[in-house]
């Protein structure tokens, strides 16, 4: 007949588990704390720089969209062709806002997932 544990049982055996893998793990010292600090600060620095970059692409880029969009049409084929290099920049306008605002919001969340110093996590 197997051998069933009780709850009891169970969590002795997990915790024996958990105290084994945390013995393995090294404790850091003061100063590779400190140097991942620095790294984490230049990379949420980093973060920050090409999350204002994507917004602005996504406010640039809008307002192109809008501007065209609201200003005189243009029938497709007219004025040897012209038109329809118009048209396609409308296109393109709306195509680069929606990238720059996706890229924008995984920015935010990287820089929210982020916020907490690595010396201060467990």
């Amino acid at each position: 007949m197997p051998r069933r544990y009780g709850g009891d049982q169970h969590r002795h055996l997990q915790h024996a588990r958990n105290k084994k893998r945390n013995k393995r793990r090294r404790r850091r010292g003061v100063f590779e704390g400190l140097k991942m600090e620095e790294e984490w600060k230049a990379a949420r620095a980093w973060t920050r720089k090409l999350t204002m970059v994507d917004v602005a692409g996504v406010v640039l880029w809008g307002a192109t969209f809008v501007f065209v969009t609201v200003g005189k049409r243009c029938p497709s084929g007219g004025h040897d062709g012209r038109c329809n290099a118009y048209n396609v920049s409308t296109a393109a306008a709306c195509l680069l806002c929606v990238p720059f605002g996706v890229t924008s919001f995984f920015d935010v969340q990287d820089l929210h997932a982020s916020k907490q110093s690595p010396r201060t996590r467990a």
